[in-house]
């Protein structure tokens, strides 16, 4: 795990700064010497790189929905693993729903409603089923269309 975890996060450094973490083996030892590097002001703008590598993560129509839960799952662990800070339930609601295609705001939004955020796990489920959904409905279109050519 703690390979899959430097991997990642070599993957979404800068190459100067993989250059100066070369020797590095753990991802703490990653984050000790960025932080070191940078006197400590790695550690107060750590989040906005994280913010910005979730904000690039997008679920494409028609791709395996379980291979990009298993992804976003990974980074969330990546990202706690490599800075000690535990994401909360509303900002991985929050990176979740920006990874959704645009197509899918609109009924997230009618389903949120006025709550403030969707909890994570009911969101995910939420995604799972209409993913499902989304799949039986082509399929059912597809059979009802050989159907017709007999």
């Amino acid at each position: 795990m703690e390979r899959k975890t430097r991997s990642f996060l070599i993957s979404t450094i800068d190459d100067a700064q993989v250059l100066l973490v070369e020797g590095s083996t753990s991802a703490f030892a990653i984050y000790q010497k960025l932080r070191d590097r940078y006197e400590g002001s790695t550690a107060h703008v750590a989040h906005y790189y994280i913010n910005h590598y979730f904000m690039t993560i997008k679920y494409e129509e028609g791709t395996d929905p379980m291979e990009f839960f298993s992804t976003f799952e990974r980074a969330l662990k990546a990202a706690a693993e490599a800075t000690g800070l535990v994401t909360i339930d509303e900002q991985k609601s929050l990176y979740f729903y920006h990874a959704m295609p645009s197509s899918w705001k609109l009924d997230l939004a009618i389903w949120k409603g006025s709550k403030k955020s969707i909890p994570y796990t009911d969101l995910k489920t939420n995604i799972e089923r209409k993913v499902m959904d989304d799949y039986a409905m082509r399929k059912y279109i597809i059979a009802k269309g050989s159907q017709s050519r007999l």
